[in-house]
């Protein structure tokens, strides 16, 4: 239980900052030709940058550390991630396991391409700033459900 508390708590510090960064860049349109003309020390290019490390590591903590110790606590044998995903949409916590793996090819894009290509850069940001809502609510349905499971959180 405590190491399922800790990770919980981690995940919503780490929640806040990314729904932070979320607020600020999801009301620009940033397409190619913002990102072409960002300087590496331009505040744009922080928020930016801010907000795709935050994304990554939200994501990797839900299913590194986050979901696999709700299973747990939920009577289940976690396994590699697609197995935990597997076993998280059947409860209920997360609506596609599918969607969990868009999002993580989408992480790898944030981190890659940055600097590499910036139309795939310009449309991997848009798609992010789209799916960070659901990934802000499967932290949401992760904590109602451990809570539904009467665990003390």
């Amino acid at each position: 239980m405590p190491a399922f508390v800790r990770a919980l708590e981690i995940a919503e510090r780490e929640a806040r900052a990314l729904e932070a960064s979320w607020h600020g860049l999801n009301q620009m349109d940033l397409g190619v030709d913002q990102l072409d003309q960002l300087a590496p020390d331009a505040s744009l290019a922080i928020s930016i940058e801010a907000f795709a490390a935050r994304f990554g590591r939200l994501q990797d903590h839900l299913g590194e550390k986050l979901i696999p110790r709700l299973l747990l606590l939920l009577g289940e044998v976690p396994g590699p991630l697609l197995d935990n995903l597997n076993r998280a949409e059947r409860l209920g916590i997360l609506e596609n396991a599918l969607d969990w793996l868009a999002w993580r090819k989408l992480r790898n894009r944030l981190v890659h391409e940055y600097f590499q290509e910036t139309t795939s850069f310009a449309q991997a940001i848009q798609q992010a700033l789209h799916v960070t809502p659901a990934l802000l609510n499967l932290l949401k349905a992760i904590r109602q459900r451990a809570q539904q499971a009467q665990m003390p959180i």
